[in-house]
C-alpha cells in the first residue's frame, strides 16, 4: 500500500516549512469582534420531479399542511397531497462580519428525509435563526445542485455526484444587523495559532509602529501595547486616536512579523505523507529494523476413495502459509543540524512509511529526535 520514500518528495515536503519568512499580522491574527456567524433554519423544497420525500416521512406532510394553512388553504391530511414533489430540508448560512439589514448571503440546503434528489427544486421562504433564537435572515430561491439524477420508468436511475444537497447563491436576505463590531478605545488581536514568541513579536512590531505617532500626553508606546498571553495582543488606543479604529486596524494588519515555527514532524500513516518542520533536529543514533513477510495461499483439493473402497468424493480446503523475515542491519543516523540533513538521513534508511513511523517513534523515545512527533 505504501511505497518507499523518495528523497525528492521528502525535500519538497520539508521545504514547505523550511523557510521562515515574515508574514502580515493579518495572516497571523484576527481582530476580536470581526467574526462570522452561523444561521440555521428548517424549510421545504418544492417542484421536484418525483424525487422528494415519500408518504413515510410525517414531518414533511405536516410542514406542507401548515404551509398551506398559512396561505389560506384548509385541507385534511390526505395522502395525495404529497406525491414526492416536496422535500424537507435544513438550510444553513455563514454570515460574514458586519453584515447589515438588506445584505445577501449564500445558503446551503440539505435534505433531512428520504428525498432522492433536490435537482430543479425551489426553496420556499425559510426563516434563519442564530444561536440566540432570533431570526436574522430569510432564505428563498432555486436550489443549485452540483450533479444530476435521472430515473427511468422501471425504477433504474443514473446519479452523478451528491444530489441531496445544494446551494442558493445570495439566497438569503438579512432582516437585521448582526451584533458585533470594533471598539473605539482598543483593538485586540487573536492569534490563529497561539504562540508566546509570535505574540511577543506582534506586540513589539505594533509598539514600534505606534512610536511614530507618539505624543507626550499619551505616554510611552509600551503603555499602549501588551501581549496578554500566547494568543492575545491588546492595543489600547490613546485618546487622540479613539474613533479611528478602522484606519488603525488596517494599518497594523499590514505590519510584517516573522512567526515562530515549532519543531514538529507530522506523519499521516494512512496516506503516507510526512512533513518535517524547519527546526527539527536529529541526534546521533543507531537504527536496526527487519522486515517480516507472511504469505497465505488458499486452495482446494479433491479426496477420492479407492476403486474398490467405499466412500464419497469430497472437496478439501488446503492452506499454505509462508513466513519470511529479513535480518535487520544496524545503521547510524545523525547528527543532523538542518532539515535537509534530517531528510537525507531518513532516506538513507530506505524505510517504507509504516517502518518510518516506527523508526520516528523509537528515535523520539531515545531522545534522538529533537521535535514534536504527531501521527495522524
Amino acid at each position: 500500500m505504501f511505497g518507499r520514500f523518495s528523497f525528492t518528495a521528502l525535500v519538497l515536503l520539508a521545504a514547505l516549512m523550511a523557510s521562515a519568512r515574515a508574514e502580515r499580522i493579518k495572516d497571523l491574527a484576527r481582530v476580536q469582534g470581526v467574526r462570522a456567524n452561523q444561521l440555521v433554519g428548517y424549510g421545504l423544497v418544492v417542484g421536484l420531479a418525483q424525487t422528494g420525500d415519500d408518504l413515510n416521512i410525517p414531518f414533511t406532510r405536516q410542514s406542507l399542511l401548515a404551509l398551506l394553512r398559512r396561505m389560506g388553504t384548509i385541507m385534511t391530511d390526505q395522502p395525495f397531497i404529497l406525491n414526492r414533489d416536496t422535500a424537507a430540508v435544513l438550510v444553513t448560512a455563514l454570515v460574514p462580519p458586519f453584515a447589515r439589514s438588506g445584505s445577501q448571503v449564500d445558503v446551503h440546503v440539505a435534505a433531512v428525509g428520504n428525498a432522492r434528489s433536490l435537482q430543479g427544486g425551489v426553496l420556499i421562504a425559510t426563516p434563519l435563526r442564530g444561536g440566540d433564537g432570533r431570526v436574522y435572515a430569510v432564505a428563498q430561491g432555486p436550489v443549485v445542485v452540483g450533479g444530476l439524477f435521472n430515473v427511468g420508468a422501471t425504477g433504474s436511475f443514473v446519479q452523478r455526484n451528491h444530489v441531496t444537497t445544494g446551494r442558493i447563491p445570495e439566497g438569503a436576505v438579512m432582516e437585521r444587523d448582526v451584533p458585533g463590531g470594533l471598539r473605539e478605545d482598543a483593538l485586540t488581536f487573536l492569534l490563529r495559532t497561539p504562540d508566546f514568541t509570535t505574540a511577543n513579536r506582534i506586540a513589539r512590531a505594533i509598539e514600534l509602529s505606534l512610536a511614530a505617532d507618539q505624543n507626550a500626553a499619551d505616554g510611552p508606546p509600551a503603555k499602549w501595547v501588551q501581549a496578554l498571553d500566547a494568543g492575545t495582543v491588546h492595543v489600547t488606543l490613546p485618546a487622540r486616536l479613539r474613533g479611528q479604529a478602522v484606519a488603525l486596524a488596517a494599518r497594523l494588519e499590514e505590519l510584517e512579523v516573522e512567526p515562530a515555527v515549532p519543531a514538529r514532524v507530522v506523519v499521516n500513516e494512512r496516506s503516507g505523507v510526512v512533513v518535517i518542520g524547519e527546526h527539527v533536529r536529529l541526534g546521533r543514533a543507531a537504527v536496526s529494523y527487519g522486515r517480516l513477510t507472511v504469505r497465505v495461499d488458499e486452495g482446494f483439493g479433491v479426496s477420492q476413495p479407492n476403486a474398490l473402497g467405499t466412500g464419497a468424493t469430497v472437496v478439501t480446503p488446503q492452506t499454505r502459509i509462508e513466513q519470511n523475515e529479513l535480518p535487520g542491519q544496524l545503521r547510524e543516523v545523525g547528527p543532523a543540524a538542518k532539515v535537509e540533513d534530517v531528510v537525507r538521513a531518513l532516506n538513507q534508511l530506505g524505510a517504507s512509511t509504516r517502518e518510518l513511523v516506527a523508526i520516528l517513534q523509537a528515535l523520539k523515545l531515545a531522545g534522538a529526535l529533537r521535535g514534536e512527533l504527531i501521527i495522524e
